[in-house]
């Protein structure tokens, strides 16, 4: 957990991408330039070859932010939240179980098991983690109530969702049943589509409008 103060009222909690460290989100400019932010980055076993170890993952990840707002309980009517490709587990998971403001996530995925099976960056992880769960199916059930699929009945008011046309990674028509199932739910998502883009790219936008100004979310 890295803590970082900058100008502005609000509070930006930050889920960074599978084996990303902060240097290399600031670098890449991929975190919000106004108000403090609490920032994750993403550990392996997120999206490893072990369920059990990525529900665990995410348990302690819910334990550390609850952990911080109790001992910082002025700043509970102030916190955003931001995930980012992997980051986008913890962040609809943490959105929908405590009271936030704004939820914006970038390349999210509907499951993570069948992401990590289906998905073309996560192809060496599958291979082994088979040996354990035989299917996508049984390592989501492990995860069943975590996945952002899951996790869409309480989120704020303010959601947004960045996804790319041609996303492998994870992959893009897992985005937009996430964004069918947040329709239904009437949580009416502002979403920003990048048609041809794959992950990388779609990012890489993400990063460009970010370092020059033109993202509305961190508004």
């Amino acid at each position: 957990r890295h803590i970082i103060t900058q100008e502005g009222k609000d509070i930006w909690v930050c889920f960074l991408p599978w084996r990303y460290d902060l240097k290399e989100a600031q670098k890449k400019h991929l975190l919000p330039k106004k108000g403090s932010l609490l920032v994750y980055e993403g550990p392996p076993s997120l999206a490893g070859i072990d369920a059990f170890q990525a529900k665990k993952s995410l348990e302690n990840l819910t334990k550390d932010f609850s952990n911080y707002l109790n001992e910082n309980n002025d700043i509970r009517n102030k916190i955003n939240i931001l995930g980012i490709s992997i980051g986008t587990l913890p962040a609809f998971y943490i959105a929908n179980h405590f009271n936030v403001k704004k939820l914006v996530a970038v390349c999210p995925g509907a499951r993570l098991g069948e992401n990590i099976y289906k998905g073309i960056a996560t192809k060496e992880v599958m291979k082994i983690s088979v040996k354990r769960h035989k299917t996508y199916r049984d390592y989501d059930g492990v995860l069943n109530g975590m996945n952002p699929i899951d996790n869409i009945n309480n989120l704020p008011k303010e959601v947004y969702v960045v996804i790319g046309g041609r996303d492998k990674y994870i992959l893009t028509e897992s985005g937009e049943e996430l964004i069918t199932a947040l329709n239904k739910a009437g949580k009416n998502p502002k979403v920003n589509r990048c048609k041809f883009l794959g992950h990388g790219l779609t990012l890489f936008d993400f990063s460009h409008k970010n370092k020059t100004g033109k993202l509305d979310y961190f508004n």
